[in-house]
């Protein structure tokens, strides 16, 4: 799995590493995963600050690409054993 995360970051156009909330980035966001969407990549989650699931625009769009499940949550630790 990580080499396949690491693929595909690689592909990414350099402006989708900016960690910014400007709405530019969100742009070039939503541009890389209908690219990735044209390619049959299909997006099953996106992992993002609990700050940014608020961003009803951001959400809109995630839902007009047919993104599957946002998590604003943590990782939370495997329960032992």
């Amino acid at each position: 799995m990580r080499s396949c995360a690491y693929a595909l970051a690689n592909c990414s156009p350099p402006k989708i590493h900016r960690y910014d909330e400007k709405k530019e980035s969100a742009i070039a966001f939503l541009k890389a995963v209908a690219n990735y969407d044209s390619l049959g990549v299909a997006i099953a989650r996106v992992m993002t600050e609990n700050v940014l699931l608020q961003i009803g625009s951001l959400r809109q769009g995630l839902s007009a690409i047919s993104a599957s499940s946002m998590s604003g949550q943590a990782p939370t630790a495997p329960a032992p054993t």
